[in-house]
């Protein structure tokens, strides 16, 4: 039993080079630059999928990234209640992010009118 739990460690660290690998292409990081202090934030555009001003949510279906290296993708954003009360699911937006390791934070955002 013992062995057969080695076997199994062994194979999924042997195996987790691989998947590392084909998530090379998205980087979750922060742009580098300036460290003055600012975070820094990067631009976007996207359609509004769900929005929850109590939570402090949105969810944006985004254009590729690449500042950040992000694919296009639809995924959820922390964004302050003020600036999620004044949007609606399905309302095209230009926004701009503070990324971090699990998405990051919405800090502006426009509706196309």
């Amino acid at each position: 039993m013992k062995a057969l739990l080695v076997s199994m460690m062994v194979s999924l660290i042997a195996g987790t080079p691989a998947f590392a690998a084909d998530m090379g292409d998205m980087n979750m990081n922060a742009p580098s630059g300036k460290s003055d202090g600012k975070q820094q934030t990067v631009q976007g555009v996207g359609v509004v999928k769900s929005v929850d001003p109590d939570k402090g949510s949105i969810t944006l279906a985004h254009q590729a990234i690449p500042a950040l290296k992000w694919p296009a993708m639809t995924m959820p954003f922390k964004i302050d209640k003020q600036l999620a009360s004044g949007v609606r699911r399905g309302q095209r937006v230009t926004f701009e992010l503070a990324p971090n390791a699990m998405g990051g934070t919405i800090t502006k955002l426009a509706v196309f009118r």
